[in-house]
C-alpha cells in the first residue's frame, strides 16, 4: 500500500478512524461485532530470559533440541485449575523451516509460538487462546510455554 513500516501505528489509527466513520459505530461496538463474527482471541506476549553466558549457537541448538521433541500428540502441561484443564494435545507443529521459531497448535485451536530473539538472549513467547470463555487460558498457555523454554535452559530458573 506504499506505507512505511515505522509508520504502521499511524496507518492503523487512520484505518480505524475510516471504519468508525463508515460504520457509524464506536470502536467498542465494532470490536464486539468482530468478536461475534470471527470469534474470541486472547493473546499474550512475553519474553523469557535465557543465559547470556551461553554462545548464540549453543542457545539455538539447545532450544531446537528441546522444542524439536514436541510432536503431534504431545500433551502440553497447561495446569489451569480454574478451567479444569491440565493438558492440551499438540495437533500441528511448525518448525524453523516454516516459521522463525516453533509454533504449536493445540486442541481447541489455541497456539503457542516460541521465537528466539535475534538481538538478545531471550525467547519471545506468543500465545493465543480462542473461545469466549477462555480468557484465563492465555495465562496458562504462557506458563506452559515458559516451561517448554526451561527444558532447554533449566539454569534460567523456575517458571513463574
Amino acid at each position: 500500500m506504499g506505507h512505511f513500516v515505522d509508520k504502521d501505528a499511524l496507518l492503523v489509527v487512520l484505518l480505524a478512524l475510516q471504519i468508525v466513520l463508515r460504520e457509524k459505530k464506536n470502536l467498542g461496538e465494532i470490536y464486539r461485532d468482530l468478536r461475534e463474527r470471527f470469534g474470541y482471541f486472547w493473546p499474550e506476549r512475553v519474553p523469557v530470559e535465557i543465559p547470556r553466558s551461553l554462545p548464540r549457537e549453543v542457545r539455538s541448538r539447545r532450544l531446537n533440541e528441546a522444542l524439536g521433541r514436541v510432536q503431534i500428540g504431545t500433551a502440553v502441561d497447561v495446569q489451569s485449575g480454574a478451567l479444569g484443564i491440565t493438558g492440551l494435545g499438540v495437533v500441528k507443529v511448525e518448525g524453523p523451516s516454516e516459521v522463525k521459531g516453533y509454533r504449536f497448535t493445540l486442541e481447541g485451536g489455541h497456539t503457542i509460538m516460541l521465537r528466539p530473539s535475534g538481538t538478545e538472549p531471550k525467547v519471545r513467547v506468543y500465545v493465543e487462546a480462542v473461545g469466549k470463555e477462555n480468557a484465563a487460558l492465555a495465562s496458562a498457555l504462557t506458563r506452559a510455554a515458559h516451561k517448554l523454554v526451561l527444558q532447554a535452559f533449566p539454569e534460567s530458573g523456575s517458571a513463574g
